[in-house]
């Protein structure tokens, strides 16, 4: 009895674990481009792996780049009714990304991004993800140890 509640309690943390990591690794950004402006034009993520969702709501052509990093997050500027998809890996801080077609962002086409990764996150060396999937962890531990308890007081009484 006491092994079948040690494996299901050892089960249950690494599932708790598995979807808080998944759940951690993911940093979209959907925004629309519109004239001339990104909607919504602020956005914040955890990790320092971020997905860049762009559909084109304009009339005219539009991409995505930021400041300190050389290129666009596109390939080619997307023509209206157009969308896709791009991953970039920024270290964590915080960052302007601009619609580099022509005069774009000069008509005020700008917006902020800020990466939180793992290091910007803690906050006095806890990490915000990590402590709660630890407290999750422990009280599957102690609820398995309870019921084995009580398993055994009853058995005994």
């Amino acid at each position: 009895m006491f092994k079948r509640l040690g494996v299901v309690s050892v089960l249950a943390a690494l599932v708790s674990l598995a979807f808080v990591s998944l759940a951690q690794a993911q940093s979209a950004v959907t925004m629309s481009a519109v004239e001339f402006a990104f909607q919504p034009s602020t956005a914040s993520v955890a990790s320092t792996s971020v997905t860049f969702n762009l559909r084109n709501d304009g009339q005219f052509s539009h991409n995505i780049a930021i400041d300190g990093r050389s290129g666009s997050i596109f390939p080619n500027d997307l023509t209206a009714g157009q969308s896709a998809s791009a991953t970039v890996n920024l270290p964590a801080g915080t960052y302007t990304f601009y619609c580099p077609v022509d005069g774009h962002r000069d008509r005020g086409m700008v917006g902020t991004l800020t990466v939180a990764g793992a290091q910007s996150a803690r906050a006095g060396g806890l990490d915000p993800i990590m402590v709660p999937a630890a407290l999750a962890v422990l009280g599957v531990v102690l609820l398995g140890s309870g019921f084995a308890r009580r398993r055994s007081a009853t058995v005994r009484g």
